[in-house]
């Protein structure tokens, strides 16, 4: 959480910014594949074969992804125990650019999840 709390603060203080403006995201390798799922328990079955870091990089990437990814989000965050610390980084960076999709970051806080809520304050602050 404290490395959460640094980048928020770095974020807000303007340092550390990249004089572009638009945050690349990675589109994970397997992330046509989430998204062609058929059914949740298809989509839980993936998720479950993935690596934390094709978790986190793949719920990055719905989130800015300009498209309803609410039940992809979902899943994604149901079975992420943390986000990675660069893709936390990335996170803050196009939140706080307002490149990432609002619907997809609400689903994301209003998940109840507890990577979601290791995040939502810091993360509200954005929106």
């Amino acid at each position: 959480m404290q490395i959460v709390a640094a980048i928020a603060e770095d974020l807000a203080s303007g340092s550390g910014q990249h004089t572009s403006n638009q945050v690349v995201v990675p589109k994970p390798n397997c992330y046509a594949d989430l998204k062609a799922a058929q059914s949740i328990t298809d989509l839980a079955a993936m998720i479950a074969g993935l690596t934390d870091t094709e978790k986190s990089g793949s719920l990055l990437y719905a989130l800015k992804e300009r498209e309803d990814n609410t039940r992809l989000i979902e899943q994604l965050a149901a079975h992420t125990h943390q986000i990675e610390a660069a893709h936390t980084r990335t996170l803050f960076e196009m939140v706080s650019a307002h490149q990432a999709d609002t619907q997809n970051v609400e689903a994301f806080l209003n998940s109840g999840t507890p990577v979601a809520d290791a995040v939502k304050p810091l993360l509200s602050a954005f929106l």
